[in-house]
């Protein structure tokens, strides 16, 4: 299936809201699943927070498998992002949001062709290639927010 270059799951590092948060294990009765693939099929975006929660301390955890599983599963593109203030602004257990700078940096698009082609393409399983390309995803997300250029 190709790619309108529209479709994009976009994984962002910290959450403030939570539009799509996958639980510990992404399987086929997550219940955000359903929703996730119906967005995509009708050839929208979807904004993934791959931690699945806020963060305790501001740092980042390691990011669940959703945003992995859609692209290999959907065969759509990651556009990985990565925002910075969102703790400040919005720390885990406070329900209203503080004044504070937000910022946001965009990565490079990882490609769904390039992401199957070295997991499923050289015969990994679905659940493995799953965890590397969430490997691949959080890597770059981290480079942005250690200010790498994308």
């Amino acid at each position: 299936m190709m790619t309108s270059g529209l479709e994009s799951i976009y994984a962002v590092a910290i959450p403030v809201t939570v539009l799509v948060t996958p639980g510990p294990e992404v399987t086929n009765t997550t219940p955000a699943l359903p929703v996730a693939r119906a967005c995509l099929a009708s050839g929208n975006n979807l904004l993934v927070f791959p931690e699945g929660t806020r963060s305790l301390n501001g740092q980042m955890a390691r990011f669940k498998r959703m945003a992995a599983f859609l692209c290999l599963q959907n065969q759509v593109d990651v556009l990985p992002l990565y925002l910075s203030g969102t703790f400040e602004s919005l720390p885990k257990g406070n329900r209203f949001f503080r004044s504070r700078h937000l910022g946001v940096r965009i990565g490079p698009v990882l490609r769904h062709e390039k992401l199957a082609g070295e997991t499923l393409g050289r015969g990994m399983k679905f659940s493995a290639a799953t965890v590397r390309v969430t490997e691949q995803i959080q890597r770059t997300v981290e480079a942005l927010r250690d200010g790498a250029q994308g």
